[in-house]
């Protein structure tokens, strides 16, 4: 009984909480261009081959790889001085992401498509890089003990987000207008914005062997290549942040399958997600049902 008590009292460590209300921040978006998006353009009018193609909206979630480097890296010249890198880039996207859902829906699809398309990009892409964000504050914050809690709580508030995002939002959408359930489901996002900002900023992992690297690239390209400083700085910098992970990556046997893979996995549940609320709205269920 005794460690089960100890099991049970992580779960009230201060951390281990908010990782709960940071997974919602995440799940939100997912939910919100799943069932709600497709819900809205079926009613505005938009064929089901339109509908089926804003499935390719979600497409950062699979391709953040590619900037995840970045933002592990660079620093915001206010924001990472005020809150530091992690938070920083955590309230850069959730404010992002809050404004590009509210957007989102006072765009009018019947009128232009187009917009609303790129609106919903927008959604996709600072969802997909607040979850960057997210997951490497997750494991700087949280001590080896807390660690899997945290990942645990992350998973039921993603699910819960998912939820508030999905289901939610169609609920509300028979008894307000679009605009203002887009306008509901962005502002949620500012419970994660507030689990940003009662949290303390994680200790930075050590970053010795980096730096070295980045030293020694910047050094050959200014003997070697004849650039100058400023420029040789950044271009170490970029190879340090992203080619050498990069290349290092697709040293590994089956790193081309690994990475379809991670780009299309998800594919297929994105798919059926944008095309089954038409087909239910369609055969007679209202968006509450």
């Amino acid at each position: 009984m005794t460690d089960w008590r100890a099991a049970a009292r992580i779960y009230s460590d201060r951390r281990v909480l908010s990782m709960l209300f940071l997974g919602f921040s995440s799940g939100l978006p997912f939910g919100v261009l799943a069932e709600p998006l497709s819900a809205w353009l079926a009613g505005a009018g938009v064929s089901k081959t339109g509908i089926g193609l804003f499935a390719l909206v979600s497409i950062p979630y699979s391709l953040k790889f590619l900037w995840a480097p970045l933002i592990d890296r660079l620093p915001l010249p206010v924001l990472t001085r005020l809150f530091g890198r992690r938070r920083g880039w955590a309230l850069l996207t959730q404010v992002a992401l809050l404004a590009a859902i509210i957007a989102m829906g006072r765009a009018d699809p019947a009128a232009d498509i187009w917009l609303t398309a790129a609106f919903a990009l927008a959604v996709a892409f600072a969802s997909a890089s607040q979850d960057i964000v997210v997951d490497a504050y997750r494991v700087e914050s949280l001590s080896e003990t807390t660690l899997a809690a945290g990942a645990a709580t992350a998973v039921f508030g993603w699910r819960l987000g998912q939820v508030g995002g999905g289901a939610a939002g169609l609920i509300l959408a028979d008894v307000f207008p679009w605009s203002a359930v887009f306008a509901g489901m962005g502002l949620l996002v500012a419970v994660g914005i507030a689990a940003i900002l009662v949290n303390p900023e994680p200790k930075p992992p050590e970053t010795g062997e980096a730096e070295e690297n980045e030293s020694r690239a910047e050094r050959f390209l200014e003997r070697k290549r004849h650039l100058p400083r400023r420029l040789a700085g950044v271009m170490a910098w970029l190879y340090v942040a992203a080619v050498r992970p990069f290349g290092e990556f697709m040293t590994r046997e089956g790193w081309l399958a690994v990475l379809l893979f991670i780009m299309l996995y998800k594919f297929g549940d994105a798919v059926l997600a944008v095309m089954k609320v038409p087909f239910f709205l369609e055969i007679g269920f209202t968006k509450t049902e």
